[in-house]
C-alpha cells in the first residue's frame, strides 16, 4: 500500500487529534515538529520498534490474588537418559568452539502427583521402555483427565463455628486486605477439593537410604544393553566427563548399599530406584518450598514459571507499593540511555607488604605495612535496599535546574534525580584513575583506540587490523557529552574529581 502522507495516515489511529507529527522509528506522535526532531535524535540510537506506552494515570500494583491460593494438584517429573557417544572432529585450537561428545536419549521417566487433599496423592510412577516421551505424554493426559474429574466435583462447604464467627466479624478481605463495602461484599471462599473454608474474601477475589540423593554412572550408560548388567559398575565407571570428576569412596559405598539392601538385580532396576528417589526428593523439597512461600509471602510458587516472576509478585504484594508507569516516550528513552550494564574486567593488582611476621621478606629499616583482602559482596542487594524511584516522574523546569545544587542533594531524600550532563575528566586524574576510570560508556572501539600491544595481539590472533562494530561497555578517561547518570553516581564522580561542564 502506498502512503503519500505518513503523518496524516497515522493521525487517524490516534485519539489525541493534536498529534500531527509522527516518528518513523517508534510510531509515537508529537504536537509540533521541534519536539519530533528532538525525539528522533535519541530514538535513532535504538532499533526500529513500535512502542506502546501505558495510558496516562496507569499504575502497576499487585493484583494477582488468584496466585495466593495453593494449586490443588502438582506433578513432579524427571527423566533418565542414555548418554550416547558422538563422533566428532577436532576443533580448530585457534578458534572458540563447542565440543559435542554425547547425545541424551531418554530411556525412563518418573513422576509423582501431589494434592492439597491427601486422598488424591499418588506414589511415584516409574516407566522404563520404548517410546519414553510418548508414554510420558500419555500418562500426563490420563492424569489430567482424572484431575479434571476430581475438580469438577466441588466438595460442599464445611462450615465450623469458628468460620461463622470469622464471617460475622471480618472487616476486610483476607487476600487483598481491602475493606468490605456494598459493592465489595464479603463471601466465604472455600477449597473446592477439600471443602474447607480458606477465609472470608471479597466477591472480587473468589476464583533413611531413600532420604538422600543417589549416585548414577551417567557417562557409562550409553546403550540399552548396559541397563541389563547384573552388577553395579565399577567406581571408575562413575566418572563424570563433563565435570572431570570421580565419585568419592563414600558415595560408591552408598550406591553398593542401595544395590544390596533393595535386592537390585540389574543396572536398569538400580536406575528405577534412583529415579524414584529423585522424583520423591524433588516433590518433598518443592512442597516444603511451597509451604514456606505460602507462609512468608502468601503466594504459591507453582503459579510461576521463574523465580524472578515469583519474587516480583512477592515484592509488590509485601510492600503494597503502587508504581507509576512512564507514559512519555522521551522520558522512557532518556532512562533507557542511562542503562549501560555492568563493567566486567579482570584485574591483576600487585601489592607488597613489609610485614614483621614474615621474617624472610621483612625489612626493619622500611615502614611496616600489611595486606588485607576485602571482597564487597551483595552489591545488587545493597542497591535495591536504597531509596528507589516509584512515581511522580517529571521533567525539571529551567528555573528548577538553576536553583538545584547537585552536591547538596541528600542520598535518602524524598526526591531522586537523573541528570544529563557534560563531564570533564581532568588530566591530573588520569594516572590515578587509569586502572578503574569513572563514568563508563557504551562505545564502538576503533583500532586507533588500542595500545601498540593490543594491536599486535589483534594481528597475531585474527590476522586483521579491524574490529567488529559491536558496542562495548568501556571505562575510559575521555570527557563525556550528554552523559545520563543517577544523581548519587554523579555526586560520587564530582567528589572524586570530575567536573560538570554543562547540565542539560
Amino acid at each position: 500500500m502506498l502512503i503519500n502522507n505518513f503523518n496524516r495516515f497515522l493521525s487517524r489511529t490516534k485519539k489525541h487529534r493534536e498529534e500531527h507529527f509522527f516518528c518513523y522509528l517508534c510510531l509515537q506522535g508529537f504536537t509540533d515538529k521541534c519536539k519530533l526532531e528532538r525525539h528522533k535524535a535519541d530514538c535513532g540510537k535504538f532499533d526500529f520498534q513500535k512502542i506502546t506506552l501505558p495510558k496516562e494515570g496507569e499504575v502497576l500494583e499487585f493484583k494477582e490474588y488468584a496466585k495466593t491460593a495453593r494449586i490443588p494438584f502438582v506433578i513432579y517429573a524427571d527423566f533418565e537418559c542414555l548418554t550416547r557417544k558422538v563422533d566428532t572432529c577436532h576443533p580448530n585450537p585457534n578458534m572458540s568452539s563447542t565440543t559435542t561428545y554425547q547425545q541424551m536419549e531418554p530411556y525412563s521417566f518418573g513422576y509423582q502427583r501431589v494434592s492439597i487433599d491427601k486422598r488424591y496423592d499418588k506414589p511415584p510412577v516409574i516407566y522404563r521402555g520404548p517410546d519414553v516421551v510418548e508414554n510420558f505424554i500419555r500418562h500426563l493426559l490420563e492424569e489430567e483427565k482424572e484431575i479434571r474429574d476430581i475438580l469438577s466435583r466441588i466438595e460442599p462447604m464445611i462450615i465450623t463455628e469458628y468460620d461463622k464467627l470469622d464471617y460475622k466479624y471480618a472487616k476486610k478481605c483476607y487476600v487483598c486486605k481491602k475493606a468490605f463495602s456494598s459493592k465489595n461484599y464479603k463471601v466465604k471462599e472455600h477449597d473446592h477439593v477439600t471443602g474447607s473454608i480458606r477465609g472470608i474474601s471479597c466477591n472480587n477475589y473468589v476464583f533413611s537410604l531413600l532420604l538422600r540423593k543417589g549416585v548414577f554412572p551417567y557417562d557409562y550408560v550409553d546403550t540399552e544393553q548396559k541397563l541389563e548388567k547384573p552388577c553395579l559398575p565399577s567406581k571408575e565407571d562413575f566418572f563424570n566427563k563433563l565435570g572431570d570428576t570421580h565419585i568419592s569412596d563414600e558415595d560408591y559405598q552408598f550406591a553398593q548399599t542401595v544395590w544390596d539392601k533393595l535386592k537390585v538385580k540389574t543396572l536398569g532396576e538400580y536406575s528405577d530406584v534412583y529415579l524414584k528417589m529423585d522424583v520423591a526428593l524433588l516433590a518433598d523439597v518443592f512442597e516444603k518450598f511451597r509451604d514456606i512461600s505460602l507462609h512468608d509471602y502468601d503466594l504459591d510458587p507453582c503459579h510461576y514459571f521463574t523465580t524472578p516472576g515469583f519474587s516480583w509478585s512477592a515484592m509488590l504484594k509485601k510492600t503494597g507499593i503502587v508504581l507509576d508507569l512512564i507514559t512519555d516516550i522521551d522520558m522512557m528513552l532518556f532512562v533507557e540511555k542511562g542503562i549501560r550494564g555492568g563493567v566486567s574486567s579482570i584485574f591483576h593488582r600487585y601489592a607488597k607488604a613489609n610485614n614483621p611476621y614474615l621474617f624472610d621478606t621483612y625489612e626493619p629499616t622500611e615502614p611496616t605495612s600489611y595486606l588485607s583482602y576485602l571482597d564487597a559482596n551483595n552489591l545488587y542487594g545493597w542497591s535495591m535496599s536504597q531509596c528507589l524511584p516509584y512515581g511522580h516522574f517529571n521533567w525539571l523546569t529551567e528555573e528548577e535546574k538553576i536553583k538545584l545544587d547537585i552536591t547538596k542533594l541528600k542520598a535518602d531524600g524524598s526526591d531522586g534525580y537523573i541528570f544529563e550532563v557534560d563531564l570533564e575528566y581532568p588530566t591530573s586524574l588520569h594516572s590515578s584513575h587509569s586502572d578503574f576510570p569513572l563514568a563508563p560508556e557504551r562505545k564502538h572501539i576503533q583500532v586507533e583506540h588500542l595500545s601498540p600491544y593490543s594491536k599486535e595481539l589483534l594481528q597475531n590472533l585474527t590476522g586483521k587490523q579491524c574490529l567488529t562494530k559491536i558496542e562495548k561497555l568501556v571505562p575510559n578517561l575521555y570527557d563525556k557529552e550528554k552523559y545520563i547518570v543517577h544523581y548519587r553516581n554523579l555526586q560520587l564522580y564530582v567528589e572524586l574529581g570530575l567536573k560538570i561542564k554543562k547540565d542539560t
